[in-house]
């Protein structure tokens, strides 16, 4: 059986949710000492930014 396709609202809200998330870990993790996984952190919140950026323009 197939699952059915998210909509733009729901991969929008799906993305967000992951932003929040990675922005929490990020804080976390510069505060805690680890600046490379902070970096990485960074990275990928990057990413799901112009993700966003890219759904929001459909």
């Amino acid at each position: 059986m197939t699952q059915p396709t998210p909509t733009t609202d729901e991969k929008v809200n799906n993305l967000k949710a992951i932003f929040d998330i990675l922005a929490y870990l990020q804080v976390d993790a510069k505060q805690d000492g680890f600046p490379e996984l902070s970096e990485r952190l960074a990275f990928a919140m990057d990413f799901a930014e112009k993700q966003l950026v890219a759904l929001k323009e459909k």
